[in-house]
């Protein structure tokens, strides 16, 4: 069954990531998945080995793409481009959206979508799940599929010596709903309790001032000695400086404001990681409150500071917590588990896609009856 993705970026981003985890496994399924992304970028490697699979160009080239070839499904992930290409006679195309953005700005398109154009909606997380219904205006079905996490993760986590603090580590895009700044206030906190703490910012920005506002941030808050910012860190690197958190007897830290499933905790935990993190989905569809991580209420940072104190100073709890959360992780969010929850999702919607077609010449159409997840 052939299957087109298509995305406006071609980043180091969450999305893209995923995509790249689904590969081997969807092709495993029966699959044949093509890539589309609208704007090129230095995400090209995280498709090495898939070169042939992956195309990059403009809507008008995307659309000189579609008169040439078909494919069984067409799936959009936050491109609301795409449904320029729908509204053509010359393309009978029913989309997917895969909504994953936690962006407000980027979630208004929702509003719009329409049943003749959309066949379905799926998401990485019940909590996203809700958002999509809240925002729909019309009876669009929608799915959840959980994200695969990346086979770069799921190897036996190894210790790296050569730390001596115990290392507070963040990571993610230095935006304003990732809330690093949130971070370095809970840095500044807990220096104020213990010295012999490193800091990592891993991620980069989107904005050239935030440079300037990180180094004068970390400074008010006395931070700037005890901080190290990793930028641009291919994420096939990611494993090995989480290896080095852990084996400093640290943790991973989420100060985020919202996200649609909250990859890179998922991630920290594959490797072993105690976690703390704020005390709203979707990271509560994924963290046991002291079986696998620690939560903080969400509207004030600094109740992050007794949890993060806490699995400091105690080894065997982070050693539980990071067992149980890779069991946890693995459980779900393997690649082995969740990619067959999409590929099961993918087929119905070609069966119901054939229903409907043979509805529709009888005169009565018919779309799917699939139980919505």
């Amino acid at each position: 069954m052939r299957i087109l993705f298509v995305y406006k970026y071609l980043t180091l981003g969450g999305v893209e990531t995923v995509l790249r985890a689904r590969l081997n496994m969807l092709s495993a399924h029966g699959f044949e998945p093509t890539l589309w992304f609208l704007n090129d970028g230095p995400g090209r490697k995280i498709f090495e080995g898939w070169e042939s699979s992956v195309f990059v160009g403009s809507e008008r080239k995307l659309a000189a793409f579609l008169k040439m070839e078909r494919f069984d499904l067409y799936l959009t992930l936050d491109t609301p481009e795409v449904f320029k290409l729908s509204g053509n006679a010359r393309f009978d195309i029913h989309w997917i959206v895969e909504f994953h953005t936690p962006y407000p700005e980027a979630q208004e398109y929702m509003q719009y979508l329409s049943s003749d154009t959309v066949q379905a909606v799926i998401t990485p997380s019940q909590y996203q799940a809700a958002q999509a219904r809240a925002l729909l205006w019309e009876p669009i079905p929608v799915f959840v599929c959980p994200n695969p996490i990346r086979d770069v993760f799921l190897s036996e986590p190894v210790i790296v010596p050569g730390n001596k603090e115990p290392i507070v580590s963040w990571i993610g895009r230095l935006d304003e709903l990732k809330n690093w700044r949130g971070f370095i206030d809970l840095a500044g906190k807990l220096l104020e309790t213990r010295e012999d703490i490193s800091f990592w910012i891993i991620g980069d920005y989107p904005s050239r001032t935030v440079e300037k506002e990180l180094e004068g941030l970390s400074k008010i808050t006395g931070v700037y000695e005890k901080l190290c910012w990793f930028r641009g860190v291919d994420h096939m690197h990611i494993p090995r400086f989480m290896d080095c958190i852990r084996s400093s007897g640290g943790i991973v830290l989420s100060t985020s404001l919202g996200e649609s499933f909250g990859m890179t905790i998922a991630e920290a935990m594959a490797r072993k990681c105690a976690v703390v993190v704020p005390d709203k989905s979707p990271f509560c569809e994924f963290v046991e409150q002291c079986e696998t991580g620690l939560f903080y209420h969400r509207d004030e940072i600094s109740a992050a500071v007794p949890s993060v104190l806490r699995l400091l100073e105690d080894r065997d709890l982070r050693h539980r917590m990071g067992v149980k959360g890779r069991m946890s992780i693995f459980n779900t969010y393997h690649p082995a588990r969740a990619i067959p929850v999409l590929a099961q999702t993918l087929q119905q919607f070609f069966q119901a896609q054939k229903s409907d077609v043979e509805q529709s010449k009888t005169g009565n159409v018919l779309f799917s009856q699939m139980s919505e997840v």
